[in-house]
């Protein structure tokens, strides 16, 4: 008893009592094992694995305890340490997704902005623009009739600069609801639709068969929407335009690509592509230079990845890449 009275000081006030009541309530042949800290004589703490088991000794009553303790202090400091990094890390986790929060519910009031209080002054523009070359068209300088439709050409363009920000905001807060897309019906379907909005235009489309993937639906249909859609801007200079949507092993990875025929590019500046406003033909041919961000970032929230490739008056071939999962 004196032995285990011993012992017993040795263990930290904190987990003395828990220690002393899991060991007296021991029977003959029971095992106990425990992790618990103990005040060396120098007052240092260090952590303790017991194991032992509890044996009937030869007079009544008597009862002995059998068994090793080892020190592990380190594993526990280990322990404590990366506890400790997971606490940052949980509360650096909550306080970024508070300010991600903070930042979509800013950028909702900003795209609400845009929305409505640009395009009423940009109406106002366009309708008083109009109104005068209707009203004055008799008296209006050759000049002056000029400059109006100028005014009204960029007020639209405007308009459609508006749209495709707040489409590239949309595209970024929207929930993926990913489902198996057959991707060449959604692009012939594109296709028959630019054939009825530009029937005038002589394009050879070549669309490979059963091509699908895992993605959402609506996104993805935006995807081969601004693809196809710059494929067809970009070769309306060529005389026999060829547009293709097909797959191709990259890597060892699977890629989905639109080529065509047309102007192309410098891939000097292929790295200017993909950013918002970024146009490397100028006012040669329309566009906001929102399209291919919008394709980037659909592209990165499902997980893929998309690159492209040309030369100048030489077609481009754009690729991207959806995780099959």
């Amino acid at each position: 008893m004196q032995e285990w009275g011993c012992w017993m000081s040795l263990v930290h006030p904190d987990d003395r009592d828990r220690v002393s009541s899991n060991v007296m309530e021991l029977a003959p042949g029971e095992t106990y094992s425990d992790e618990f800290r103990i005040i060396a004589k120098n007052g240092t703490i260090h952590w303790i694995l017991e194991a032992c088991r509890c044996e009937a000794g030869e007079a009544p009553g008597e009862l002995f305890l059998f068994g090793t303790s080892r020190d592990i202090t380190e594993r526990k400091l280990a322990e404590e340490e990366i506890r400790t990094l997971n606490e940052t890390l949980e509360r650096r986790v909550e306080e970024r997704t508070a300010q991600l929060e903070a930042a979509i519910r800013e950028q909702e009031s900003f795209s609400y902005s845009v929305s409505h209080d640009l395009r009423a002054p940009l109406r106002h523009i366009n309708s008083y623009s109009a109104m005068v070359i209707e009203d004055f068209e008799k008296q209006l300088p050759t000049e002056a009739r000029r400059y109006l439709e100028r005014i009204g050409m960029a007020s639209a363009r405007m308009g459609q600069l508006i749209d495709d920000l707040l489409e590239l905001s949309r595209v970024s807060r929207s929930e993926l609801h990913r489902s198996t897309i057959n991707l060449s019906k959604t692009a012939a379907m594109i296709v028959a639709m630019f054939r009825e909005t530009e029937p005038d235009r002589t394009v050879e489309w070549v669309i490979a068969d059963g091509l699908t993937a895992r993605a959402d639906k609506i996104l993805i249909r935006q995807v081969l929407l601004n693809l196809l859609g710059n494929a067809l801007k970009y070769s309306a200079k060529t005389p026999q335009a060829l547009i293709e949507f097909g797959t191709a092993c990259v890597e060892g990875e699977r890629a989905f690509f639109v080529k065509d025929n047309g102007s192309g590019f410098n891939m000097a500046y292929v790295s200017k592509l993909f950013r918002p406003f970024q146009r490397l033909h100028g006012s040669e041919f329309q566009g906001t230079g929102i399209g291919l961000a919008t394709v980037k970032r659909i592209i990165e929230r499902h997980g893929g990845r998309v690159w492209a490739e040309g030369s100048v008056d030489a077609g481009a071939t754009f690729y991207f890449t959806l995780p099959e999962r």
